[in-house]
């Protein structure tokens, strides 16, 4: 499909009355009432990806003999990548649940003199948030092959100032998507792709004593 560049004048237009709208009705719900709703996707998968790590590196949750090569001498390094997976599907549950619990309590703010009114401001800017959201959302699609001249056609729309956050946002999550499908690949490996994980975990600082013992112990 083919985007004509003369129509991102109308495409910008769309988009702002989007970031309008989402303004308005957050100043309308309020802050608290909107950042329960829109937590139950993008925000709680976010939060809970970002504080994985450091909840992982206090708490072991997962069965270390369930572990990817736990009889090897990697068996720690693997360790982690399995027990950040489970606490992370852990967290995303309990905040799904909490926000299940907390979403009635949201209109109560509404009620309330002055929190009502610092309600409807952060209501506001998180409107605002909801709006990049989107914002960043159509970006991806944008750059998809549904549009040949996604190129051209960005470089003519404001949209093209979501470039440097979209970038950030893809090379966070596809680093650690990347890491999950080496040792899925590790575990499953065919000549191609087990040299493919022995390249990923000399990138990851295994030394070359380690990976050569690390091969014998998986292979026997």
């Amino acid at each position: 499909m083919v985007i004509n560049s003369q129509y991102a004048i109308f495409f910008d237009l769309i988009l702002i009355a989007v970031l309008g709208i989402l303004i308005i009705d957050g100043y309308r719900k309020g802050f608290f009432y909107k950042i329960l709703s829109c937590l139950s996707f993008f925000l709680v998968l976010f939060i809970c990806w970002r504080i994985t790590p450091a909840i992982a590196d206090v708490f072991a949750v997962f069965p270390k003999e369930l572990a990817p090569f736990a009889k090897t001498n990697l068996a720690a390094f693997f360790y982690g990548y399995a027990n950040r997976a489970l606490i992370f599907v852990l967290l995303t549950a309990a905040f799904m649940l909490l926000l299940l619990v907390l979403r009635p309590l949201s209109k109560l703010f509404q009620k309330m003199p002055v929190i009502s009114t610092i309600n409807a401001m952060l209501g506001m800017a998180f409107g605002l948030v909801q709006g990049m959201l989107v914002v960043l959302i159509v970006y991806f699609v944008l750059n998809t092959p549904l549009v040949s001249n996604s190129k051209e056609f960005i470089s003519a729309s404001l949209i093209r100032y979501a470039k440097p956050f979209n970038d950030e946002v893809v090379l966070l999550a596809g680093d650690v998507l990347n890491d999950y499908q080496m040792i899925e690949k590790g575990e499953n490996a065919d000549t191609k792709s087990l040299q493919e994980f022995k390249v990923w975990l000399a990138a990851k600082g295994i030394s070359d004593s380690d990976l050569a013992e690390f091969i014998l112990s998986a292979v026997n």
